[in-house]
């Protein structure tokens, strides 16, 4: 019985020790600034997010209105993912061939989720700047 009342004798001086070093003026302002700077940091990601978000649809709209739509089909596909790894830490690659006015183009994906079959790509002015959602 006593190890533990020496634990709660050391938790609750380790406690005061605390509270007597933020309640320093200098280190409690540090630590309500870098507070502050994370809410503002969270912030400020999700506005850029939402403003890019808003941004694709635009340009996707601008394409579709324009006719610039093609469906690009999966030629080759790899996983660059070594056995032994967990699968979250693989890439996929995959090579995607589309035509537009009897001309061939390919687009090369890398990303981590697994490419699709076929997908709906979107151009505005060059053939061979695409995007897809």
């Amino acid at each position: 019985m006593s190890e533990l009342a020496d634990k709660d004798k050391e938790f609750f001086y380790m406690l005061k020790e605390f509270w007597t070093t933020v309640s320093d003026f200098n280190v409690f302002i540090g630590i309500i600034g870098i507070i502050l700077g994370f809410a503002l940091l969270v912030i400020l990601l999700r506005r850029i997010n939402e403003i890019e978000s808003r941004n694709k649809k635009k340009k996707m709209e601008t394409a579709i209105a324009l006719g610039h739509v093609v469906t690009a089909e999966r030629i080759k596909f790899w996983d660059d993912a070594t056995p032994g790894e967990p699968s979250t830490s693989s890439r996929y690659h995959a090579t995607y061939r589309y035509v537009v006015n009897g001309k061939a183009y390919e687009y090369r994906y890398l990303g981590p989720k697994y490419p699709k079959e076929e997908l709906r790509m979107y151009y505005i002015d060059n053939p061979r700047k695409v995007f897809f959602d």
